[in-house]
């Protein structure tokens, strides 16, 4: 396939290291590598100091070379569903985008009292009314600044090149729809089970327009 840079991609959970690796060979798209490996001490998310994170992070990268050889050097993260707060908010149209942003950040505040809004990076998916829909809706994604910087240290430690951050579930939903096997069009639905929550997603043409 022309143009396709060779991938990987990392899911971050409490427990373990996953990979998954696709390259491109003889124009095909292959899945070349898929490997996991445990964290020796599990990952505790709110209470572990980022040094104390990224040491585990590096410690279970470093055991998942042995066994795996990576080829690509640009990557992807999914982190667990439970760092991000995520929501579905109206919005007005006629504001500008920075206007948006802290529309939503202000929201988020009030949602989210115990989380200050500056600590958060934040994204939206604008959702236009259709058949499911009356009104105009985004989907807001937030997580915490920390988490990203973390990323990216590790991703400075090991000379890879980051290309996204997302959430394991609209992680999981993009390879999807990427997918030559994925429905073209109409409604559809997608669950995600972690560890210790539940999310789903409708999605109408592969646009989502609700999320829960």
């Amino acid at each position: 396939m022309n143009g396709f840079e060779n991938h990987a991609g990392f899911n971050i959970t409490s427990t373990k290291l996953q990979l998954v690796e696709v390259t491109s060979e003889s124009g095909k798209i292959k899945l070349s590598n898929l490997s996991e490996v445990f964290f020796n001490i599990p990952l505790d998310f709110d209470k572990d100091k980022e040094t104390i994170l990224l040491t585990k992070l590096q410690s279970a990268y470093d055991e998942l070379k042995i066994s795996s050889q990576l080829v690509c050097k640009t990557i992807s993260v999914a982190l667990p569903l439970k760092l991000f707060f995520i929501v579905q908010l109206p919005f007005d149209n006629t504001l500008l985008y920075w206007d948006l942003l802290e529309e939503f950040r202000w929201e988020l505040s009030v949602l989210f009292p115990h989380i200050h809004p500056d600590e958060l990076s934040l994204q939206y998916f604008e959702i236009e009314k259709n058949m499911y829909i009356t009104k105009n809706t985004a989907i807001v994604s937030a997580i915490p600044r920390k988490y990203i910087e973390l990323v990216v240290n590790f991703c400075k430690n090991n000379d890879l090149k980051l290309k996204f951050i997302d959430s394991a579930h609209f992680a999981a939903e993009r390879s999807v729809i990427l997918s030559d096997k994925a429905v073209p069009e109409g409604l559809t639905l997608s669950v995600h089970i972690s560890e210790n929550s539940t999310s789903v997603l409708y999605a109408l043409d592969f646009k989502p327009i609700y999320t829960n």
